[in-house]
């Protein structure tokens, strides 16, 4: 490790510089890359489309307004924005199409008994895609998750009729907790979905709100469950209990690389 670096001994002033450098290299390098970006305030904001730029499920005032699983709860956010609640529904710039259009006709068959057959046909079209930049990753990853993150998290299946969702569900204080739906397709997922056995792509779209139980002093697991195929799957992913506790897994990371560098004295 120490071949990294070529540092003139005789020159007390470039050793301190260079090691200053190398330092300033690595602090900017890990928390790039570790650090969590940072999370919006609650802000008024002119319109619904900057407002999905930050929410981009919508903002309900409680759970009581929420109408569907995936729009973000934040009483400050609603209250901000409040004017943009136009029909008082306790939701502001809610995606009215997040659950699937029904439209169910019946037609009467001609008479040929006395009996008149009725025949009822239901037509469902697709809910259309969320709003918003989401951090596209597969169900089964282990990346690190950050609470109030929005994800699109794929799991690609066989044999899954494209017209029917699944259920992605947290277990929250030992209750499974209905967290998003999915959205199934074949055709614009064959980057993710590439073997031909598992051709559906399922796509959750959510904020994880719930980190889950600790497993050290950083980090904590989350059990998650996808219903509704032939039988259920389970998953976990591993989370960081809260920025403070990311922020303190970092520091340590880069005192574990200057004291390998030699910046500082290894306890």
């Amino acid at each position: 490790m120490r071949n990294l670096f070529v540092i003139d001994s005789s020159s007390t002033t470039s050793t301190k510089t260079i090691r200053a450098l190398s330092r300033s290299a690595v602090l900017v390098l890990l928390i790039s890359i570790l650090t969590p970006s940072g999370q919006a305030n609650a802000q008024n904001l002119r319109a619904c489309s900057a407002l999905w730029k930050v929410y981009p499920f919508g903002v309900a005032r409680n759970a009581a307004s929420a109408a569907y699983s995936e729009i973000q709860i934040d009483r400050k956010a609603y209250l901000a924005n409040r004017r943009l609640d136009r029909d008082g529904d306790g939701m502001v710039c809610e995606d009215e199409d997040r659950q699937y259009a029904a439209t169910t006709t019946t037609s009467i068959a001609p008479a040929t008994t006395s009996t008149l057959p009725i025949t009822t046909t239901t037509v469902v079209t697709q809910r259309p895609i969320p709003r918003g930049n989401f951090d596209g990753q597969f169900l089964r990853e282990s990346t690190i998750l950050r609470i109030g993150t929005p994800y699109m998290h794929v799991l690609c299946v066989s044999g899954q009729d494209i017209t029917r969702s699944l259920t992605l569900s947290a277990n929250v204080g030992g209750s499974w907790v209905k967290k998003a739906e999915s959205y199934p397709t074949i055709t614009d997922m064959t980057s993710w979905c590439s073997n031909p056995q598992y051709p559906v792509a399922h796509r959750f779209f959510w904020i994880p709100d719930w980190p889950g139980t600790p497993i050290d002093s950083y980090k904590s697991v989350l059990q998650l469950k996808v219903s509704g195929l032939a039988s259920d799957a389970y998953y976990q992913r591993t989370f960081w209990t809260s920025t403070a506790s990311e922020t303190a897994a970092v520091t340590n990371v880069i005192r574990t690389l200057e004291c390998a560098f030699g910046f500082v004295l290894c306890k």
